[in-house]
């Protein structure tokens, strides 16, 4: 049996041929007007003998499915149902394909999202159950993958979110980094070690009293007019506006140690706990249980 693909587009065609081709009989593309009256321009006939071919083909099917129409479609629901602009359209597709990819992680609303590898195969392998012998690629996705777009909308809906919140973190960023520099240095060099807890310590490794930190809170927020600021660490280090800003820590990756070093740049060096000078190591830094 030889089944016979029609695509509307030759760059569609041509994203089909260079995924099946992996690893099955060459394939190439062919004028399709002159075959059959009415169809898409361009076609590839595939043979099929063994129901191993099927399954393959089914799996290349989907993975070439989604090199073509899911950047299209993603841009089509960002575009038309939620009326952004190209250039906004653009970054929220970004965030959604990283979404998507699992690039960005942790977002509860995605991990209920069905998997779009398993749906999109899926669709191909009941197809294939009792395939025509020639079909339109457009007609299969229109008809066929109509909970797939649903599914793409649900991830353009996350993307819109993330994509909120990182406007109003760089808003915030910007505009704590403002208040930086605004402010006259209140120290020369500012130690924060985090090993559980945060700790802020003077020039001379004299370590901020519970007191002094709540006093510079609030002078933190007096310069900044935000009313959720950090009070451990961030407030107090935008009260002081040091020059210089020297962390120690075993967790490179925490997400407030990352918020100060988007606000305090070229102020700020980051450096391993066990590099803390011995002289420094003598003061009671405990891990938090």
């Amino acid at each position: 049996m030889t089944i016979t693909i029609y695509f509307h587009q030759y760059e569609e065609a041509e994203s089909a041929i260079y995924t099946i081709n992996g690893n099955m009989r060459r394939l190439s593309i062919k004028p399709a007007a002159v075959i059959k009256q009415g169809y898409p321009p361009w076609s590839i006939s595939i043979p099929m003998t063994m129901k191993t071919e099927i399954e393959s083909l089914a799996q290349k099917m989907a993975a070439a499915t989604r090199d073509i129409v899911e950047k299209k479609k993603l841009m089509h629901i960002i575009k038309h149902h939620f009326l952004y602009d190209e250039e906004e359209s653009q970054l929220i597709a970004a965030v959604a394909a990283s979404l998507i990819s699992g690039e960005i992680a942790g977002v509860p609303e995605v991990q209920q999202l069905p998997c779009l590898d398993e749906h999109v195969l899926h669709a191909w392998r009941s197809f294939f159950r009792q395939p025509p012998e020639e079909f339109s690629f457009e007609s299969f996705v229109t008809f066929r993958l109509k909970h797939y777009e649903h599914i793409l909308k649900n991830y353009v809906e996350c993307a819109i979110d993330e994509y909120k919140m990182e406007l109003e973190y760089q808003m915030f960023i910007d505009h704590i980094r403002r208040c930086v520099d605004r402010q006259p240095p209140a120290a020369d060099h500012v130690t924060v070690v985090y090993n559980g807890e945060f700790i802020l310590f003077d020039s001379m490794m004299q370590p901020f009293t519970k007191e002094q930190i709540g006093g510079l809170y609030e002078k933190s927020l007096l310069i900044t007019k935000e009313i959720d600021l950090d009070e451990r660490v961030l407030g107090p280090l935008v009260a002081l506006s040091p020059e210089k800003i020297s962390v120690y820590t075993e967790t490179f990756d925490h997400a407030l140690l990352h918020t100060i070093q988007n606000i305090f740049e070229e102020k700020i060096s980051l450096n391993h706990l066990s590099s803390l000078p011995k002289k420094k190591k003598r003061i009671n830094i405990r891990k938090k249980s």
